[in-house]
């Protein structure tokens, strides 16, 4: 009987990569196309590509044929960008697919044509940046979503900062934040141990890397309650 999600897995049943590239690509599809259950989720900017946020917003504005070859765009590079993640080693995208890469750079630049422009200027407090416990945070909210996650003390390089769910004995699906260095957001990935892969779950919406910009320690507890809130709505149908 062939394996439908990772929930159905025990130890005579390990996933393999062509089982799990199947679950995530068919997932992604899911969202991308608000199928049912996910057709009410709140889609946070952060996690999705800019060119599916923007598909959603002008739906009615654009041409059916052209919707259809952008809906044709974000299932492929969504499923280019799992595949590289799990497998690695994928053909430039834009080489492999002329067609496809061409219909998202002309309606980059449609949307983009119609954007008016930000004046919002946000004032940074370099010196506080430098005081903010991401650790701290993210344990917080992980207690509060996902009491049942522990923390990860071996994932801890380079400002990681990770947690793991136990599925079955030696099956665990993992939850990595990635503060980084130098930089004012962290990305979030997830993935499991057998076989070892971690997917940045912007990779769900053709974003090759989710970006939770901050400037405080309340924007950083916003993004990680974000990142929580779409992992908790999916982790089931994984």
């Amino acid at each position: 009987m062939p394996i439908k999600d990772i929930h159905e897995m025990d130890d005579h049943s390990m996933p393999t990569i062509d089982v799990l590239l199947n679950i995530l690509n068919s997932l992604s599809i899911k969202l991308l196309n608000q199928e049912k259950p996910f057709n009410k989720i709140t889609y946070n900017r952060s996690i999705v590509s800019p060119v599916f946020e923007n598909y959603l917003k002008y739906s009615n504005e654009i041409e059916e044929d052209k919707k259809n070859i952008l809906m044709e765009h974000l299932v492929t590079f969504s499923a280019h960008l799992i595949t590289n993640s799990l497998v690695g080693n994928q053909p430039i995208y834009s080489k492999k697919y002329p067609h496809l890469s061409d219909a998202q750079d002309k309606f980059i630049k449609w949307y983009w044509a119609k954007r008016q422009p930000d004046n919002n200027n946000v004032i940074i407090d370099l010196r506080s940046l430098g005081k903010i416990d991401f650790k701290k945070i993210i344990q917080n909210e992980i207690r509060c979503k996902f009491n049942d996650f522990s923390y990860d003390k071996s994932n801890t390089k380079s400002g990681n900062v990770a947690f793991t769910k136990q599925i079955f004995d030696t099956l665990y699906f993992i939850v990595v934040f990635r503060t980084g260095k130098k930089r004012q957001f962290f990305n979030v990935e997830i993935g499991l141990n057998t076989p070892s892969f971690l997917v940045d779950i912007g990779c769900f919406f053709a974003r090759p890397q989710s970006m939770f910009d901050y400037y405080s320690e309340e924007d950083v507890r916003k993004g990680v309650v974000a990142a929580l809130e779409f992992i908790n709505n999916i982790y089931s149908y994984l």
